[in-house]
């Protein structure tokens, strides 16, 4: 035995990478297309909740909140009703990459090049949602629309690899992922 050697030392192991690199593919137009009805009833029913709450709140305090639950002025329904699906998307998207539509379907918002969706990221999704027309950007070859190609993001299927399923249950950990694929 050499004076170098310890022969307390705990064995050497070499571990080989075994990190799995999953390439998500992207979601098909179909998919897409259900994401969006599905999230108009969540932003459409998460608003009702908001203003029962709102209502709530003001019949416990005393507050009167009978002029913004009522109100007639036009400008102000567009502008609450803007604000609010900018911020039902930045929240969803930015802390979960997904949506109620996105649940549904098995489909999730990532970065282009496969990481997480940053809360930047999902706040400028939602603002390029605000233009016009921005829905018929989906029409053609691909299925995507301005507010992925503007933001560098995309929407990848989860449920394209069975070994992805638990992805689905809510935890927030994901396997290591290379560049989704173009559908």
């Amino acid at each position: 035995m050499s004076s170098t050697e310890n022969p307390y030392a705990p064995p050497e192991a070499i571990l080989a990478d075994v990190t799995e690199q999953v390439v998500y593919p992207a979601a098909g137009g179909g998919q897409r297309l259900l994401n969006y009805f599905l999230d108009q009833l969540g932003t459409g029913a998460s608003m009702y909740v908001f203003m029962i709450a709102v209502a709530i709140l003001g019949t416990a305090t005393g507050i009167d909140t009978t002029d913004f639950l009522e109100s007639e002025s036009k400008l102000f329904d567009w502008l609450f009703g803007y604000i609010f699906t900018v911020i039902y998307y930045t929240v969803l998207e930015g802390t979960t990459g997904r949506t109620l539509g996105k649940w549904i379907t098995g489909t999730r918002a990532v970065m282009d090049d496969g990481s997480r969706l940053t809360l930047f990221a999902a706040f400028m999704r939602s603002l390029c949602r605000l233009i016009p027309f921005e829905a018929f950007s989906f029409l053609g070859q691909r299925s995507s629309g301005w507010h992925d190609t503007l933001t560098g993001t995309m929407v990848v299927n989860l449920r394209s690899d069975p070994r992805l399923r638990r992805h689905l249950v809510g935890t927030r950990a994901m396997p290591p992922i290379s560049r989704p694929t173009a559908h």
